[in-house]
């Protein structure tokens, strides 16, 4: 509680006051983003059979939720006993002012910790997901090298990561700028669920206008939770437009058999 001139009133009330778009653009990377998370996926290279891997995804998605909870309560009771804490810093720092004096410099080590596996996660499954899905696959490497291959594809990820990092300095500005990217790996695991037909040509349109409605609009508008919504409605026209010209496509094979 926190006592004003008039009344007295939850410090955490103002969350509610926050504007449709930026609620819309939070619900739509919460709701996606599970669905593209490496440290879910990850499992896919590394698992033995099928039944394994899905007892892994629904005791992960059970505790990603618990866990998504926790931090939640967490940064709403930071958020009430600290009001004008910065974005950056507001982890580390609520930690050190909410745990004991003796225990202030755990939360250190636990964030980073954290992100240090977080880091590794992501970079077996970007590096395992370059070299299996794309190198392999398009006959640019062999299976037997898949090792090799996997090594080098680390080391390109971790220059491109840090040449990220060096551009990006904002923690808040990348998190929304990693997070709209990832919207079209989670849209699509949504669509392949619901439509397992898909064609290739619209999964690789739905990639291509996501990176392009998120980096054009990050370089000409700036970086926002506004990328989300940029990110998500570029995602569903790449998408829409690879089943319009393969419906194209079909009509025109089907009339030209007519013909002959």
């Amino acid at each position: 509680m926190t006592t004003t001139t008039t009344k007295p009133e939850l410090a955490f009330m103002d969350l509610f006051s926050i504007p449709a778009m930026q609620i819309i653009s939070f619900f739509l990377a919460g709701f996606f983003i599970p669905m593209a998370s490496p440290e879910l996926w990850q499992r896919v290279y590394a698992i033995k059979d099928k039944k394994n891997f899905r007892r892994s995804i629904i005791l992960s998605s059970v505790f990603y939720i618990i866990v998504g909870f926790i931090l939640l309560l967490i940064g709403l009771v930071i958020r009430t006993d600290i009001p004008g804490i910065a974005p950056d810093t507001s982890l580390i720092v609520g930690f050190s002012r909410l745990l004991p004096v003796g225990l202030a410099g755990l939360s250190v080590v636990i964030i980073y910790s954290s992100v240090s596996s977080s880091a590794d996660t992501y970079m077996f499954t970007a590096s395992a997901s370059v070299s299996q899905d794309f190198l392999e696959k398009t006959g640019l490497t062999k299976s037997d090298n898949m090792r090799k291959t996997m090594r080098y594809s680390m080391v390109v990820l971790m220059m491109l990561g840090v040449g990220m990092a060096l551009i990006l300095r904002d923690i808040v500005d990348a998190t929304f700028f990693f997070v709209s990217l990832t919207m079209s790996l989670g849209l699509l695991v949504l669509v392949l669920w619901i439509y397992p037909k898909i064609n290739r040509l619209s999964v690789w349109l739905s990639i291509l206008f996501c990176l392009i409605g998120v980096i054009v609009p990050a370089i000409v508008i700036g970086i926002s939770e506004q990328l989300v919504m940029w990110a998500f409605g570029a995602c569903i026209l790449g998408v829409l437009l690879g089943m319009l010209v393969e419906a194209i496509r079909k009509v025109s094979g089907r009339s030209k058999n007519g013909l002959s």
